[in-house]
């Protein structure tokens, strides 16, 4: 399973993200680098994981703020490998803006997709390879402001994106989310075992080379994870064998 590390971004820093509960959370106290600036961070995590893709949410964007575009930028301009960003886009215009940034891919969240409709036009504006829905999860609902995914049952909004053609996801649990106690597997479970031809990344809880393992073994590509490579729960040599795992 591939590591993909995740920076979240408040107020020009990397915060580190607890459970959802974005009032809670302060600037990284990481062991890998003595640093909340998102360019150290984002330097950090390269090194320590020699990642193919990094995760990076913009935390003020998300909750209907200005866009830490510059920031988005020099991450994109610093690092080698791919950058999938979560900047809230609500439209096609707003994916452009990501793609002109150097973003590989736009995320396009549930918890800020206006309607499952919108998804249409974001494709057409990027590219179906340069999307990838982000399934949010709290409270084991949808968080979602669409109407066609409210009061669904999480993997019954997961099988309306797949019927519009899409393929690849994260499935992005906000409850787990910096606690070390590991991802949501029994949501992860069912949806592989009901969807077992797509691509899923999981979001939220990857806290040991144990989970890595897991996820491997339960055919999961990728899994975003931030606090248990600051607080070296998850080395550069575990980070290899997760790679050769994939392989």
């Amino acid at each position: 399973m591939e590591i993909i590390p995740v920076i979240d971004i408040l107020n020009g820093q990397a915060v580190a993200a607890i459970r959802g509960e974005r009032t809670r959370y302060q600037p990284v106290n990481s062991e890998i680098v003595d640093s909340a600036d998102p360019i150290a961070v984002a330097r950090a995590l390269e090194r320590v994981t020699q990642c193919r893709t990094m995760y990076i949410a913009d935390l003020d964007a998300l909750q209907g703020r200005p866009w830490q575009q510059d920031i988005i930028r020099d991450v994109t301009r610093t690092v080698q490998c791919e950058c999938i960003v979560d900047a809230g886009v609500k439209n096609a215009t707003d994916v452009r803006t990501l793609m002109e940034l150097g973003v590989g891919r736009a995320i396009l969240g549930t918890e800020t997709l206006p309607t499952l409709s919108m998804l249409d036009a974001m494709i057409e504006a990027a590219g179906k390879d340069r999307i990838l829905p982000s399934l949010d999860v709290h409270n084991t609902k949808i968080l979602t402001t669409a109407p066609e995914l409210k009061d669904l049952h999480p993997l019954d909004g997961l099988a309306r994106m797949i019927d519009m053609g899409l393929n690849t996801f994260i499935l992005l649990t906000l409850d787990v989310v910096g606690t070390g106690g590991g991802p949501d597997w029994s949501l992860l479970e069912a949806a592989m075992q009901r969807f077992p031809n797509i691509t899923c990344l999981a979001g939220g809880g990857i806290a040991s080379p144990d989970d890595l393992r897991k996820g491997t073994a339960l055919g999961l590509k990728g899994g975003l994870t931030a606090t248990a490579l600051h607080r070296r729960w998850i080395t550069t040599a575990d980070a290899e064998a997760a790679r050769i795992d994939l392989a």
